[in-house]
């Protein structure tokens, strides 16, 4: 497990499309869960550092051995097959936490042939079996925080789900590139409301 892993690396500052590492940690809590966090700066959001929190919990205990830096750590299970989920958040790893609770571990028991498969939790429209057109959210314009914040979120849950920009400024609607389609899930859908306000967020 590696906190100081991210994307792009250059030692350039501020190079645009590289992402540059302010700082990471981990803390094992028990012998079923590891939390912490990474900060970079750069890449497509060329201005000050952001971090992304985590939680990570199994379905089988572990024994953990920590690096001096506390921003690695390597997991030893006893079983060859394990159930992992890991919540994220930008806010705090309480809130990471939090965002793993809606997902269920599947121990996959008697199948060890099975690889399990990387899900998340389907949105309440998906389980009632209502398939939505688009994701909508409701933003300033395209050059702002808030979509920023958007973009961060949607980069992690990739799927075939159109989502559409409403630009307060102008009062027009953008329809965002295929590469920006979501998998609709609660916990996307959760940290959206989170980042954009509750109103700003619909499934339609």
């Amino acid at each position: 497990l590696d906190a100081t892993h991210f994307l792009g690396k250059d030692p350039v500052p501020n190079l645009r499309e590289r992402q540059q590492f302010v700082g990471a940690g981990l803390h094992v809590v028990s012998d079923h869960e590891v939390e912490g966090y990474t900060s970079v700066r750069g890449g497509w959001n060329n201005g000050d550092a952001y971090t992304v929190y985590f939680s990570l919990q199994s379905d089988r205990p572990f024994t953990a051995s920590i690096d001096t830096d506390s921003q690695r750590a390597m997991l030893q299970f006893a079983d060859t097959l394990v159930g992992v989920k890991v919540g994220i958040s930008y806010v705090s790893t309480q809130k990471a936490r939090k965002n793993t609770e809606s997902a269920d571990l599947e121990t996959n028991e008697g199948a060890p042939d099975q690889k399990p498969e990387r899900t998340y939790p389907q949105s309440k429209e998906a389980a009632a079996g209502f398939e939505p057109s688009a994701l909508y959210l409701r933003i300033d314009d395209l050059n702002t925080p808030m979509y920023e914040k958007a973009k961060r979120v949607l980069d992690i849950f990739e799927g075939r789900t159109p989502v559409i920009f409403y630009l307060t400024n102008t009062k027009r609607k953008v329809k965002a590139p295929s590469a920006m389609w979501v998998s609709l899930n609660d916990v996307m859908i959760k940290e959206l409301k989170h980042q954009l306000g509750d109103s700003n967020v619909a499934v339609k």
